[in-house]
């Protein structure tokens, strides 16, 4: 009898550890299945930003041209939604659009510069070299210059004579013969504020040197010889030896945290709650 009740117990001693691998093995299981069930639902909410945020972006730029301060701030509502590429590009594309609306807004006001604004756009070309001595072809363009007010940019060709160019309307001021220049023998052009450079070359190379990251780069047909900052650093001209110069904006290469900063500037609000319930999704 004692011995039966041996066996029994004896049965009965491996029950409890198969209990607990059992048990093991079901929490796995569960583990698993909460850790696949928070990625789908994390997956499904970033999806819903970045829709969101895409969708911020398309307004932004229907937005910008009938009214400058809303485009802009949902440009900044969809970047912050989500950093997606349309919401980065959206807005670049709105803060350059409000200044050209702002440029037209100052020249209603002044008389000192009739005509259209010339900068609509990231980047603009004027043909700036005088025909040469031939009358074949332009001489090409080796120095530009802002005045100090940023109002004017002239352009010295390879003759050593220069054209004068009204800021933001891009109209022709006047020719000169001559123009005594100061020859730019630096291999990189400064900021106003020394935060950013531009090393001339091909392709001339934009660096900020706040972020320590490269900004972009000026692919021209030709090496780039000169560059200049306008005296608010936002208009960046650019010759690289041919009859063309370009002017660029900065919104084009500046980082994303200054862009907004740049709204925040120029926008003094933040979105109404009318906005917000009519834009936002």
């Amino acid at each position: 009898m004692a011995q039966a009740t041996y066996k029994a117990i004896g049965d009965n001693v491996g029950q409890p550890v198969k209990s607990k691998g059992f048990t093991r093995s079901i929490v796995g299981v569960l583990i698993v299945a909460l850790i696949a069930l928070a990625t789908a639902a994390w997956i499904a909410w970033q999806q819903r930003k970045n829709a969101v945020s895409r969708a911020l972006a398309a307004s932004a730029l229907v937005q910008v041209t009938q009214n400058p301060e809303l485009g802009q701030l949902l440009a900044v509502e969809a970047i912050n939604t989500a950093a997606t590429a349309q919401a980065e590009q959206a807005l670049r594309e709105t803060l350059i659009k409000a200044a050209v609306i702002a440029d037209f807004n100052r020249m209603r006001l002044d008389a000192e510069q009739p005509g259209t604004a010339g900068l609509d756009g990231p980047v603009l070309t004027i043909t700036a070299g005088a025909p040469n001595i031939t009358g074949q072809g332009l001489y090409g363009i080796r120095n530009v210059l802002f005045s100090a007010d940023g109002r004017l940019l002239t352009a010295v060709d390879e003759n050593g004579g220069a054209s004068v160019w009204q800021i933001p309307t891009l109209a022709l001021q006047e020719r000169l013969s001559t123009f005594a220049a100061i020859s730019k023998d630096d291999p990189e052009v400064r900021s106003p504020d020394k935060h950013v450079v531009i090393q001339l070359g091909s392709p001339a190379t934009i660096v900020d040197r706040v972020h320590g990251s490269r900004r972009g780069e000026l692919a021209l047909p030709r090496p780039v010889v000169a560059a200049a900052f306008s005296p608010d650093g936002l208009r960046i001209a650019v010759a690289d030896g041919s009859p063309d110069v370009r002017i660029y904006r900065w919104e084009t290469f500046a980082p994303v945290d200054e862009l907004i900063a740049m709204v925040r500037k120029r926008v003094a609000r933040d979105l109404t709650p009318k906005e917000r319930s009519e834009f936002v999704p």
